[in-house]
Formats: C-alpha cells, sequence, structure tokens
C-alpha cells in the first residue's frame, strides 16, 4: 500500500513542481520515474504486481500530462524490468542507488527521445537531451534521499 500511496503522490507532485518551477531553473522533475525505482525494495517479493503498478502508473502519467496514451506505460515498464535488474544483479549501498538512480533518469530520457523520434512526433536533439537529464539529477536525487530516509524500508 505504501508503494501505491508513494506513486500517487509523485505523480501530483510531477504535475506540481512542473508548474511552479520556472523553465530556466535547473530542476525538472521526473519523480515518478524516480519513484518507480525507489519502490522497487517494497515490491521485490511481487514482481507481478511492481511490473503492473509501474504500467497503469505511466496510463495516469499519459493520461495527466502528455495525452499519448501507453508512451510512459511502455516506458515505465521498462523502467521497472531494468530497476529490477538493478536490484538483483548488482549490490545496493547507498552512492550505487545514487548512481542507478542516475542512470535510470538517463535511460527514461533516451527511450523518451527515440521513440519521439521514431514517431516524428517532435524534433530531438543530443543538446536537448543532455540538457533534460542534467536538469533532472539534483532535484529527484533530492527527492530520492528523501524518500529512502524517511519512508522506503526494504522488506
Amino acid at each position: 500500500m505504501t508503494s501505491i500511496i508513494l506513486l500517487i503522490v509523485a505523480l501530483f507532485l510531477d504535475g506540481f513542481l512542473s508548474t511552479i518551477i520556472p523553465l530556466n531553473y535547473p530542476f525538472l522533475p521526473l519523480i515518478t520515474v524516480t519513484t518507480i525505482y525507489l519502490i522497487y525494495p517494497i515490491l521485490k517479493k511481487k514482481q507481478k504486481t511492481y511490473l503492473l503498478i509501474s504500467f497503469i502508473s505511466g496510463i495516469l502519467y499519459d493520461l495527466l500530462y502528455t495525452n499519448q496514451l501507453l508512451f510512459n506505460a511502455i516506458i515505465f515498464t521498462t523502467i521497472s524490468y531494468i530497476t529490477k535488474y538493478f536490484y538483483k544483479t548488482y549490490q545496493q549501498t547507498k552512492i550505487t542507488k545514487i548512481i542507478y538512480l542516475i542512470i535510470i533518469l538517463i535511460i527514461y530520457e533516451l527511450l523518451s527521445a527515440s521513440l519521439l523520434f521514431i514517431f516524428q512526433i517532435t524534433s530531438i536533439t543530443i543538446s536537448r537531451i543532455i540538457y533534460k537529464v542534467l536538469y533532472s539529477i539534483l532535484l529527484n536525487i533530492i527527492y530520492a534521499v528523501i524518500i529512502n530516509i524517511f519512508l522506503i524500508k526494504e522488506s
């Protein structure tokens, strides 16, 4: 239940922060993506539930923010599989969790840009991808540290 509450809060935080943070500030919220990464320890014994929750979160994210149904649902599910791989394959320490989160954020931006490019929804440049990755790292790491300290307890 904690994971669902965290994802609902994350969905609304993404929208809220996007409206209050000016575009030229070095903060780009990807709180939902970060939360999908963070909730894996809570749901690691319920793999199918974790994947389903990620998929549904993607659909809700699409409905609320992108108007491209299944776009983020597919990306969030892919991120979930990658997260599962990181947690199962590599040792998790405070530092490695931050490193893996940065990798997850980069993968999210690359997947998004790739799909946007493939379906010719918008033009994408390497500089735009780098900008989005760099601007998303700080805010999302701060969020991840706060959530990890206060809410996430591995089961």
